[in-house]
């Protein structure tokens, strides 16, 4: 099954393309998960990583101008691995970094949790916002039970994501004008892969 999906959000654009394998096809019950954050192509999609024809799921989130997140996930070639990645880019960037008070996000998240031979997969609008006054620079949202807990450095964004039990790596950058994130991570079940992008309200 093949599908665009397009949403205006706060002057952008996100453009979801997804091609998805049915649930019949997936002989496996994710045996080995693992995942990792990865760097996307200059076009904003997933590098090859060697999945296999069956149980094969990307989903691929651009904004316009390169700015945006990806993540994909399915059963590695030769391997008994399940593959879970995730990669954002920042396009012409977030702007200058947050260093004094409060600043509100509103942005689009995107994520799938496989467990087993089951996928949940969810997408929606999320407050993100920053806490600079108390010298401890963290941002935080949290929706559809999808919880964001990140730290920043400058423009670097860091942290955690949690949803369903399962706690994935957050890698992202935020400033004045945008945030984006991609997060990943996996138990023993299956993994947990997606991320977020929006602009400051």
């Amino acid at each position: 099954m093949s599908y665009v999906r397009s949403v205006s959000l706060s002057g952008l654009v996100v453009l979801t393309a997804a091609c998805t394998s049915t649930e019949s096809s997936r002989t496996d019950t994710n045996p080995n998960p693992t995942s990792a954050i990865i760097t996307l192509n200059a076009n904003g999609t997933i590098p090859d990583q060697n999945y296999s024809g069956a149980g094969i799921n990307k989903t691929y989130t651009t904004f316009s101008n390169g700015f945006g997140f990806g993540y994909s996930y399915g059963s590695v070639e030769g391997t008994n691995d399940f593959l879970g990645v995730a990669g954002f880019r920042t396009g012409t960037g977030v702007g200058d970094a947050v260093t004094t008070g409060s600043v509100s996000y509103n942005a689009a998240y995107d994520f799938t949790r496989t467990r087993g031979n089951t996928e949940i997969e969810r997408a929606g609008n999320l407050t993100l916002t920053t806490d600079f006054a108390t010298g401890s620079a963290t941002v935080a949202g949290a929706d559809n039970g999808l919880v964001i807990n990140g730290t920043f450095d400058g423009t670097d964004l860091d942290g955690s994501v949690t949803f369903d039990g399962v706690t994935a790596a957050l890698d992202g950058a935020i400033g004045e004008d945008r945030i984006v994130g991609a997060f990943a991570g996996h138990d023993r079940n299956g993994v947990l892969v997606g991320g977020f992008a929006g602009n400051a309200n």
